[in-house]
């Protein structure tokens, strides 16, 4: 299908078995009866989409912007991310609970625009985000129902849900920010740059977490407990409350 009238609205639901393509910005509105929006294919096309469904679920069962890349997805619902890549040139907005059905690569990084979920995060597949220097933004819990594969933040980001766990590793590679006390729980959890936030942080990892940047070097964390092995590569952690580290520890630097 091509949807290039800009506006469809529905008081059900609305299905898209096959391959689909944007040919202006788009809002597709099955609110009134909370229908779902179903895409079973590829949805691509160089445009804003917009998809609003009550509580009704936005599925994507194809890639997004794989072929050409969106400027921009909101999804003013739950969603159910079931496609390997969805691409966007600018940001990406989840604003419900958010279901992984495979392991999926979330990439903004061409406009660095931000990627938000608002809502829940759960599956059990891998999600790697790639935001450029757009930041990363998860404002509920992840892994909270069933833990996710694992998860790459590639670019900055802010856990604000209280909880991030996976059955694997977890790398956030750019400046992370805590939005409220947090506990971290997986295997090797690694922290690329600098970690700062006045919550308390908890990690319980199988494998090594590792800090490579300044921890509280801008906004002091409230405390810090590493249950498991620990590598403290950037110079300093400072925290107005307590410092806990259960397992073998290992300075990279003057500390």
């Amino acid at each position: 299908s091509a949807i290039n009238s800009g506006s469809v609205k529905t008081s059900g639901g609305q299905t898209y078995t096959g391959a689909t393509t944007l040919g202006a910005t788009t809002t597709l509105d099955s609110s009134t009866g909370n229908g779902a929006v179903t895409f079973g294919n590829t949805l691509d096309g160089a445009f804003a989409l917009t998809t609003a469904t009550g509580s009704g679920t936005t599925t994507f069962g194809g890639n997004v912007g794989s072929g050409t890349a969106l400027t921009s997805l909101t999804v003013g619902g739950p969603a159910a991310i079931n496609a390997a890549n969805i691409v966007t040139t600018g940001a990406q907005d989840y604003q419900g609970a958010t279901t992984l059905g495979a392991d999926t690569t979330l990439d903004s990084s061409a406009g660095n625009g931000a990627i938000s979920i608002a809502g829940t995060l759960d599956g059990g597949f891998g999600l790697t985000t790639s935001a450029g220097s757009g930041l990363t933004t998860f404002g509920g819990a992840v892994g909270g129902t069933t833990r996710l594969a694992s998860l790459t933040v590639n670019g900055t980001s802010a856990i604000n849900g209280g909880g991030v766990a996976t059955t694997g590793a977890q790398t956030y590679t750019g400046a992370a920010t805590l939005g409220a006390d947090t506990t971290l729980a997986g295997t090797a959890i690694g922290f690329g740059a600098t970690l700062d936030g006045a919550h308390a942080l908890t990690i319980t990892g199988s494998g090594l977490t590792t800090f490579a940047g300044v921890v509280g070097g801008t906004t002091k964390l409230a405390s810090l407990a590493v249950n498991g092995a620990s590598a403290i590569n950037g110079g300093a952690v400072t925290t107005t409350g307590a410092q806990q580290y259960t397992g073998a520890t290992t300075l990279g630097a003057n500390t």
